[in-house]
């Protein structure tokens, strides 16, 4: 808006950033306890960076507001175990959504894990995904990561 007229603002194409992820040695296995998580990002626009931390991956996102969603599909967790997935907000990232999901296990078959969130970043801040399991397992496929701009 310009002096008490409307002017409409050119448009542009959201951003989307996709990425799969598996534990930090590559291999598809679930830790008992933590597993740090190395993501590799697949496709999308390079503003959204990776590079290798304690914990695994930490993800970069430019100024904005963000939705992520990221899955985990695995199997051979023993029955009534708990599993823990989070988006780890670093350096005072802002979280609009719960970003975390769990969930007890259903046995040795197949299952998965998902969430959704918004993070709101200031150009300067990331994230990295925290799995946490009380049982040994194996992920299906490797998890995915996917991020588009509000």
């Amino acid at each position: 808006r310009r002096d008490g007229e409307w002017y409409p603002v050119e448009a542009r194409a959201k951003r989307k950033w996709y990425g799969t992820f598996t534990r930090s040695d590559g291999q598809l296995q679930i830790n008992n306890g933590t597993t740090a998580m190395i993501v590799t990002r697949q496709s999308g626009t390079s503003d959204i960076t990776v590079r290798s931390i304690s914990q695994g991956s930490r993800i970069n996102l430019p100024a904005g507001r963000w939705l992520a969603s990221c899955a985990v599909r695995y199997g051979g967790i023993a029955d009534q175990k708990w599993v823990s997935m989070s988006l780890q907000a670093l350096d005072g990232l802002g979280e609009c959504l719960t970003p975390f999901a769990e969930k007890s296990t259903s046995g040795s078959g197949y299952d998965a894990i998902s969430l959704v969130t918004c993070l709101e970043s200031d150009g300067t801040q990331g994230f990295y995904i925290d799995f946490v399991s009380t049982s040994n397992g194996t992920m299906r496929v490797a998890g995915e990561l996917k991020i588009i701009e509000l």
